[in-house]
């Protein structure tokens, strides 16, 4: 894939952290004509599903971290407003 044909394609992409976790994995070449990206067996693995990647699940207990905290911010709100409320 030639660095122009990337773009194009980047932007029909609908999972965008597996085509960041694909072009991490790829090799870019650069020759006389220009860039060209090329797959390597990993980066072909992500976007075929047969690789999963360990880091998947640091980003999902990332995202339940942060959802907790939210929770507990609103759940303090809350608190605050009833005892405001209440006095």
């Amino acid at each position: 894939v030639d660095i122009f044909s990337l773009a194009g394609v980047a932007t029909e992409v609908e999972d965008l952290r597996m085509l960041r976790q694909c072009l991490e994995r790829a090799r870019i070449v650069k020759h006389l004509n220009g860039v060209t990206v090329l797959l390597t067996k990993e980066s072909y693995q992500i976007i075929s599903g047969q690789l999963v990647d360990h880091r998947r699940e640091s980003e999902i207990l990332e995202s339940l971290r942060e959802q907790q905290m939210r929770m507990e911010r609103s759940l303090q709100r809350s608190k605050q407003n009833v005892m405001a409320y209440i006095f």
